[in-house]
């Protein structure tokens, strides 16, 4: 599995000149990455006296972002087993019409699952991002740097996990699933700014 690999043989992966893993499982790792400091800055500041105030809110936080993480991190396969099932599905025969009836219908499924893995990369990454307020502004201030820099990764994966949406809904027919994750792909995008701009005035304010 590719999460189970080292981080140096990953890398070379990714610089190789085959397409999988690309960027889709890229993202899915930093965005990974980026739930871990979040939770790293919530242990930092859990059990001491100092913070107790944040000791509950801060619980939560961590108990919320460790499946987002866990998920987050198992996506680094699935994005490549999505990619992977579509480069099967274009490799189909079709001698006859039977044949090119099967090969599109799967065609459009494994677009479908494509764009689908993506997506939930991004939902997963935008909640954990919408948490990172609260990591920044109640979590151990010594620790505010890395809060800034889960936050920095948690939208690059998203960003990223976006981008291998559009890139394959062009080639799904159904028009009105294609409206509808359009329309999807906007609001994580919009709503990741406003995350960002939240998080991103207690960093600047507090380094």
């Amino acid at each position: 599995m590719l999460k189970e690999l080292p981080l140096t043989e990953f890398s070379t992966r990714l610089a190789s000149e085959q397409p999988a893993p690309g960027g889709g499982s890229a993202s899915a790792a930093v965005a990974a990455l980026g739930a871990g400091l979040l939770i790293m800055t919530c242990n930092l500041t859990l059990g001491r006296e100092k913070y107790q105030d944040a000791e509950e809110d801060l619980m939560e936080v961590r108990e919320e972002l460790e499946p987002i993480r866990v998920m987050l991190l198992a996506s680094v396969d699935r994005d490549s087993e999505a990619y992977d099932a579509v480069i099967a599905a274009f490799g189909m025969p079709r001698t006859n019409t039977e044949e090119k009836a099967e090969r599109k219908a799967a065609i459009q499924s494994a677009m479908r699952a494509a764009s689908e893995v993506p997506m939930d990369m991004a939902r997963r990454a935008g909640r954990a991002l919408d948490l990172a307020s609260i990591v920044a502004g109640k979590g151990n201030p010594n620790a505010l740097s890395d809060a800034g820099c889960g936050a920095r990764f948690l939208e690059a994966g998203l960003r990223g996990a976006l981008y291998n949406v559009r890139i394959n809904l062009p080639s799904i027919k159904d028009e009105a699933y294609v409206a509808e994750m359009t329309s999807e792909v906007e609001r994580l995008s919009q709503r990741a700014d406003e995350a960002m701009a939240k998080v991103l005035a207690i960093i600047e304010s507090g380094l």
